[in-house]
């Protein structure tokens, strides 16, 4: 059962949830998903996509880039090269594994031991496209970099690890407008039967578009989902599947092992989403936490410190606007949750309003105040980010490593790599010359970007 401050076992134990924060581990079993995610949302754009088995995350077929912006010409690409690897995969079993194209060679070769005619055969069945999310995840970092410590913070008073913000930039990528066809909305993608006994949501005001109090509503759904699964991952996990359905899962498996969720349980319900879910986190954590190895250059803050207030009056959004003496446009940006119906007519009194802490006085119609952004950081230097590098035909780990005058152990560590792994045409990969790590390479003829 849920209990106020979520500390409370649903065995009867009494642990703090934080105590149990260094559970949100990569475990070595999973270590090839996480790289298949760090892949997809550090290295390939939405510009395109990558085509894979939905099984085994480590075999990856091709990465496909879009030749148009059309979006049924970009469906009908990525199914004829998907018709194209299931062609090959047939072949190969069709005929002892006799490789005749360069293809059905890639294939054996990402198979290896495990390439007999049946597992070939089957696989065909089991080719997926992921689109590239390297963009989003970029865009989304921008967006957070203002509301990220109070979001931890946030997670933090629940007893929650601070880490796990981190789900926003997979949820919405950091878009507090954002709404999915289900009707799941804001950073944190709440459905409104998880909200509506949580928060405000009418014709008024919807807070599931407010960061902070949509950041409360997760904190104790992630709380809760600990309390009664006792295990962080899991409680990861039915974020996104639901706590009845992972519970059901621990129950059948006997154990709380995500590996062997990941790995063990089949049930109709349980998807490629949410059985990657805990490994898509780990990937967007450790991307958001070393930005700069992936290109990624840590944003500063884009926006001024906010305080948040209950509007003791009703007034209209322009009235609101001008005693905060700011736009209109900046009002509606400072305030997501509000309505359309909000601003064609006064807003009433009890609706949390947000303002720029510069723009607060004590004479205005705002009560019980709280910071929600804080002062801009102005003294860490920003990181530049490390070259990179674009496969080109016939390129190795040590063609590459030896070109930037690096170690091959660096050049693998740095794209999460290891000795054996395939390069790609068109890889990007990230390099890091001796004394250059804060400078772009002058070598490599041009492909570097």
């Amino acid at each position: 059962m849920l209990i106020s401050g979520g500390w409370l076992l649903a065995v009867g134990l009494w642990v703090s949830p934080l105590q149990a924060a260094e559970g949100l581990v990569s475990p070595a079993e999973i270590r090839e998903d996480v790289l298949f995610w760090e892949r997809v949302y550090g290295r390939v754009d939405s510009t395109g996509g990558v085509l894979h088995d939905d099984r085994d995350l480590a075999i990856v077929y091709s990465t496909v880039v879009f030749e148009a912006k059309d979006h049924e010409a970009r469906v009908d690409q990525v199914e004829r090269e998907r018709a194209r690897i299931q062609d090959a995969l047939a072949n190969l079993a069709d005929h002892s594994l006799n490789a005749t194209t360069d293809l059905e060679r890639q294939c054996l070769a990402l198979w290896g031991s495990k390439a007999t005619a049946d597992n070939l055969r089957e696989a065909a069945s089991h080719v997926r496209f992921q689109l590239g999310q390297a963009d989003r995840l970029r865009a989304g970092l921008a967006r957070a970099a203002a509301w990220k410590s109070s979001l931890q913070a946030r997670l933090t008073a629940n007893g929650v690890p601070d880490e796990l913000w981190a789900l926003t930039l997979m949820e919405s990528a950091f878009n507090v407008n954002a709404l999915s066809k289900r009707g799941a909305a804001g950073l944190w993608q709440l459905m409104p039967e998880v909200a509506q006994h949580k928060l405000r949501m009418d014709d008024w005001v919807d807070e599931r578009f407010d960061p902070m109090a949509a950041t409360q509503v997760a904190a104790e759904v992630l709380s809760h989902n600990f309390n009664v699964l006792q295990s962080w991952p899991l409680a990861v996990v039915a974020y996104n599947h639901g706590l009845t359905g992972v519970l059901h899962a621990k129950q059948s498996l006997n154990s709380d092992s995500v590996v062997l969720l990941m790995r063990e349980y089949h049930s109709a319900s349980f998807g490629f989403a949410s059985r990657n879910y805990y490994a898509e986190f780990l990937a967007v954590r450790d991307i958001a936490d070393h930005p700069t190895d992936y290109g990624i250059v840590p944003p500063r803050y884009a926006i001024p410190p906010l305080v948040q207030g209950v509007a003791s009056q009703a007034f209209s959004a322009s009235r609101w606007a001008e005693l905060a003496a700011i736009s209109m446009d900046e009002f509606k940006s400072d305030n997501p949750a509000l309505r359309p119906q909000a601003y064609h007519a006064a807003i009433p009194k009890g609706v949390r309003l947000t303002i720029p802490k510069a723009a607060f006085k004590s004479s205005m119609p705002l009560q019980n105040i709280v910071a929600v952004v804080g002062a801009p950081e102005t003294t860490t230097r920003e990181a530049s980010p490390l070259p990179h590098y674009t496969v080109t035909l016939n390129d190795t780990p040590a063609s590459i490593a030896a070109r930037f005058h690096m170690e091959v152990a660096r050049l693998l560590a740095l794209n999460h790599l290891k000795r054996g792994d395939a390069l790609h045409l068109g890889q990007v990969l990230t390099v890091s010359p001796p004394g250059m790590s804060d400078v772009k390479s002058s070598a490599g003829e041009g492909r570097e970007h």
